[in-house]
């Protein structure tokens, strides 16, 4: 059985690693390739990858989605989702 010590250390430990914790949010990251016709070419281009970030609003009950515009917002978004 552990002692008091060790429980106390191992709880600390686990404190110490949510406050560095900066943010939860709910949802992913999504990768979206569009295609493309372009004007004198039968096959469609593919165009992307566009990054969004899509969570569910339980409120609504409906998916909320919104694209990350810069290479920045992709990166924060990762580090916090």
């Amino acid at each position: 059985m552990p002692s008091i010590q060790e429980l106390e250390s191992k709880r600390d430990a686990v404190l110490k690693e949510i406050k560095s914790i900066r943010s939860m949010k709910r949802g992913s990251i999504n990768a979206q390739y569009l295609k493309v016709r372009r004007r004198r070419v039968k096959e469609p281009v593919v165009r992307g990858p566009y990054y969004v970030l899509s969570r569910h609003d339980p409120k609504t009950g409906k998916t909320v989605s919104r694209r990350l515009t810069s290479k920045e917002d992709v990166e924060r978004a990762r580090t916090d989702w």
